[in-house]
């Protein structure tokens, strides 16, 4: 299992465009699942009628994308039904029941062809429809504006949302909240919760001034986030702690960072760059080099699946075949392609009673392998959170849910206590947490699949657990 950026052995990722014309009432929640190498991925079609054969709706893959995606194309002729998705050379085909409550077919992207059948859903409770009771809390006791600021080692604009108490006494301190993993909007939205929203709100109301903002290329940010890496969301973040020095209401000697996931590894970097970075929060970050981060995520994620132990094993071996090739010092990208093909025929001899879809196996190990070559991918691989962290010297909170399985906090907070104390850091905090998967959320098993079925957005005492860190810190500088 990957990071949510790109989550999942194999995965697929799904964007999707949409307009509407047809004879047949098709409104209502429309529900499948793909199958995928050791697990399932639900897909949710949402169509509402607007006017006689006049439809809108959205797509939801709560497992693959954190947002709702609006449809700008449905087509319908006789029973046919037709999701057109021209933007990433797919689309959805198939055939309405006689009931006019199910539709077989296949979703095919370039060289991918799976079957994909939607039922709709009368009574089921859908993951958009759960509750959110954290997101709506009374905003009038604060400023919020949008604001824009330069990105000047990059030149481009970076766009968010700035939250200030009203009518301060003095100068309050600033915090830049950095999002984790994958192209994030200044919420951090996943699956359908706002977890940034929710932070910002709660320390605005202690007393801090707080800046959230939409990563490069996401939202009105500009840029490209494809091409991306850790290096450059450090110069993304530092950009923003450059705009909270220039606002008036906002001491600039207490300025901080909050990062979750890879937002705490950027947070670290940029505590090493500059020295008014006066502490950091670092949720769910992690303390071990990434292949190793990735390498324990896959087993972790795979064994409460329930996955077959014998393809955990398989896809273990084959994700460190891959990491060898990426990480070593003349990679050979034929050698890729090698080992997807022979991940292909063992797993083929495990039979389709332990490996689902052996039918497409081919075609998701392509898209694997061809993942493994983004930028991203291969610098996240050989980045290393530990010598960064011994040069961190401002104060530092870490914390980890023991129940997250993308950032298994046994293994990397340890390694974040180690460091920073091998560099002479006595000002810190390191909390394993009982009961909080990798969103800080109380939750079951910890699965990914489980963030957008939980109500709650951030638990309670997590928020109280930062906000009293940071007011402590804030009164000894």
């Amino acid at each position: 299992m990957l990071p949510l950026r790109a989550c999942c052995l194999l995965s697929i990722l799904f964007s999707f465009v949409a307009v509407a014309e047809e004879k047949n009432e098709i409104a209502g929640l429309w529900k499948g699942e793909v199958d995928v190498p050791g697990e399932k991925i639900a897909i949710i079609f949402e169509i509402e009628k607007q006017s006689a054969g006049k439809h809108s709706g959205t797509l939801l893959v709560p497992k693959q994308h954190p947002h709702k995606i609006p449809l700008t194309m449905v087509m319908i002729q006789g029973k046919e039904v037709t999701f057109d998705a021209k933007d990433v050379d797919g689309g959805f085909t198939g055939k309405l029941s006689g009931s006019g409550k199910r539709i077989r077919g296949k979703w095919e992207q370039g060289e991918y062809s799976l079957p994909l059948t939607l039922e709709l859903e009368d009574d089921e409770k859908s993951v958009s429809s759960i509750a959110r009771p954290q997101l709506s809390p009374n905003t009038s006791s604060y400023i919020s504006r949008e604001v824009t600021f330069l990105n000047a080692a990059d030149g481009y604009t970076l766009a968010g949302t700035l939250t200030l108490p009203k009518d301060p006494f003095r100068p309050v301190p600033g915090v830049v909240l950095v999002s984790d993993s994958g192209p994030h909007d200044r919420d951090a939205t996943v699956q359908l919760h706002k977890p940034f929203y929710l932070l910002a709100d709660y320390l605005t109301k202690k007393g801090f001034a707080v800046l959230r903002y939409d990563d490069r290329g996401v939202g009105k940010s500009g840029a490209n986030f494809e091409n991306a890496t850790i290096n450059d969301f450090v110069t993304d973040a530092e950009a923003a702690m450059n705009f909270l020095r220039t606002e008036k209401d906002i001491d600039s000697t207490k300025l901080g960072m909050v990062g979750h996931g890879e937002g705490g590894m950027v947070a670290a970097l940029v505590a090493t760059r500059r020295e008014d970075a006066r502490y950091i929060v670092m949720m769910a970050a992690p303390g071990l080099p990434g292949r190793e981060t990735l390498i324990t995520q896959n087993f972790a994620i795979g064994t409460a699946s329930n996955a077959p132990a014998e393809f955990i094993k398989l896809s273990q071996n084959f994700l460190n075949s891959l990491y060898d090739v990426v990480l070593s010092q003349t990679p050979d990208i034929n050698k890729l392609d090698e080992t997807g093909k022979k991940f292909e025929a063992e797993a083929a001899k495990l039979g389709a009673d332990k490996v689902a879809t052996l039918a497409e196996l081919g075609q998701l190990i392509k898209s694997q392998v061809a993942s493994i070559q983004s930028p991203w991918m291969r610098n996240y691989l050989s980045h290393d959170p530990g010598p960064v962290l011994e040069k961190v010297t401002c104060p530092v909170l870490a914390i980890g849910g023991d129940r997250d399985l993308q950032v298994i906090a046994k293994y990397h907070l340890p390694e974040i206590e180690k460091h920073l104390k091998a560099g002479g850091n006595r000002n810190y905090s390191v909390s394993e947490l009982k009961g909080f998967n990798h969103l800080f959320q109380e939750c079951e098993t910890g699965l990914p699949g489980e963030y957008g079925t939980i109500e709650q957005t951030v638990a309670p005492r997590v928020l109280k657990g930062i906000a009293e860190w940071l007011i402590s810190v804030n009164k000894s500088l």
